[in-house]
């Protein structure tokens, strides 16, 4: 916010006042006491949850498509010597 106060007082008066509706904003979303602070803080914890959710499908799915692949080749490779055997 150290910034801000640099800011604030080298600037016109819109400028100071946007800069200082910034810091109030900053400063009631410190808090988790207030209604905004707890608000806030579910908001990025549940944010994290769904980032890792997202994070664990998308590996599992590059895992299963792995996987798939490795079986497909399995089965060509498995049909191509039953074919061999045949002839």
């Amino acid at each position: 916010m150290d910034l801000l106060l640099i800011l604030q007082s080298k600037q016109s008066n819109k400028v100071t006042y946007v800069a200082h509706s910034a810091e109030t904003d900053f400063s009631n979303r410190r808090p988790p006491f207030t209604e905004f602070g707890k608000k806030y803080q579910t908001y990025w914890e549940r944010r994290k949850e769904i980032v890792l959710r997202q994070e664990v499908n998308n590996e599992s799915y590059t895992i299963i498509s792995y996987i798939n692949r490795l079986v497909n080749q399995n089965i060509v490779e498995k049909a191509k010597n039953v074919k061999d055997d045949v002839n």
